[in-house]
């Protein structure tokens, strides 16, 4: 795959191109048909079929594949035939994307969320995300990040970093820090720090659950108000399955038909299905090869 850990790194198998770069979020000029290509002019990959993993990118990766793609055939061999190492043009594109996307470039050579850029923990391991960080001048003369302010929790232990801060006002009467509003949990006890919310779903008894639970099948609100008039997927055999179990991977139906023609499965010959990321990873997933054949192999020299 890619990213070991937070790094891009490139991993082989012995029959096919194994690329595991997630599912979401493809661009619509896909650079990886555009690798494949530098691939194998280089005399580094066969002709054949390549598996959905390089053939739909993500945006998340475009910038990395695009990198690598620019790179010299010798610059190219050890990402491809050096398994288990990290070749100096992977580490250039690394930080070059790094720098053009919201990942945040540690000194270690490591990449994390830019969110996570001056949150008070140590994510990069050496410190880097966490220097030059604006700070709060406690009232007992310590100083804590900046992002500690207004958080809810007394960082300062005297509780000036919470003092002045707006606040929320809950139908029962309590008051919460204002950012405690549609984060998820019940601050208030009533659930009207809740309602109302973007990502909450309003159950009819007055309580609240994620906006995904709603028609997933499960009756999260415990009077059945978040799985009320859900569209439904007929089934080939007659059976009737919520909508939401279209292409989730899982033979719901029965015979399958609810997972046919899905952009995340693959359609096998004998009328099976796998996940598209099994095609051309070197193992016989459906059972008649049909995943496995006609796949793109390393021609390492």
């Amino acid at each position: 795959m890619w990213r070991e850990g937070t790094m891009h790194i490139l991993k082989l198998t012995s029959i096919g191109l194994a690329v595991a770069l997630g599912a979401a979020g493809c661009s619509s000029s896909n650079p990886g048909n555009a690798l494949a290509t530098k691939l194998r002019s280089c005399g580094l990959l066969s002709d054949g079929r390549l598996p959905p993993s390089i053939s739909t990118v993500p945006r998340s990766e475009a910038c990395f594949v695009r990198c690598l793609t620019r790179g010299s055939c010798d610059e190219l061999t050890p990402v491809v035939c050096a398994s288990g190492t990290t070749a100096p043009l992977q580490m250039q594109c690394n930080d070059q994307c790094a720098a053009q996307s919201d990942q945040f470039s540690c000194d270690n050579g490591m990449t994390v969320p830019q969110s996570y850029k001056c949150d008070g923990d140590n994510d990069c391991g050496d410190g880097s995300d966490e220097a030059n960080c604006p700070t709060f001048a406690c009232d007992n003369g310590m100083t804590v990040p900046q992002s500690y302010k207004c958080d809810g929790t007394d960082d300062c232990g005297d509780g000036s970093d919470e003092a002045n801060c707006p606040t929320f006002a809950c139908d029962n009467g309590m008051t919460v820090p204002q950012s405690y509003q549609c984060d998820g949990a019940d601050d208030c006890g009533d659930g009207s720090d809740e309602r109302g919310c973007p990502n909450t779903f309003d159950c009819q008894n007055g309580s609240f659950v994620p906006q995904d639970y709603v028609c997933d099948g499960d009756d999260d609100c415990g009077d059945g108000s978040d799985e009320v008039n859900c569209p439904t997927f007929a089934c080939a055999n007659g059976m009737t399955v919520l909508q939401s179990y279209q292409c989730d991977g899982t033979d719901d139906c029965g015979d399958g038909s609810d997972e046919r023609g899905c952009p995340n499965t693959f359609d096998c010959d004998n009328g099976s299905f796998v996940p598209q990321d099994y095609v051309c990873d070197g193992d016989d997933d459906c059972g008649d090869g049909s995943d496995e054949a006609g796949c793109a192999m390393w021609t390492c020299p």
